[in-house]
């Protein structure tokens, strides 16, 4: 357990295991993203939540080495729309549900990198 400052700023406050990231913890980037969640060797990996400030981005859920993999949330903050799905290496796939804070809901697939539109409900 401990705190690690980076001389660019960045600040990882957590378990460490042979000199790098292991268990639960905090890494804050200079920049304001930070992510709060589980690491392995350094890595993030298991389940956490990415604050990605300047972009209004929110994502809740499963990390695999570093990247965005498995079931999730993604919260675009500034669009008050949550989406949730799953991602394999960073990338959307398979079914997604959008709630829009207006009421509105999008239900589709992401199929070769293009979303199919099963349901567009607007209110």
């Amino acid at each position: 357990q401990g705190t690690y400052t980076f001389s660019n700023g960045n600040k990882y406050i957590g378990e460490f295991k042979n000199g790098k990231q292991h268990g639960k913890g905090i890494f804050t980037w200079s920049t304001g993203q930070e992510y709060v969640g589980d690491w392995k060797n350094g890595e993030r990996t298991g389940k956490g939540v990415a604050i990605y400030k300047s972009e209004g981005i929110e994502y809740a859920g499963d990390f695999l080495d570093g990247e965005w993999h498995g079931y999730s949330t993604l919260t675009f903050v500034n669009e008050g729309a949550t989406c949730k799905g799953e991602y394999r290496n960073h990338k959307r796939i398979g079914d997604v549900l959008c709630l829009y804070s207006d009421g509105a809901m999008f239900i589709g697939s992401f199929i070769n990198g293009k979303y199919k539109i099963t349901l567009l409900l607007l209110i």
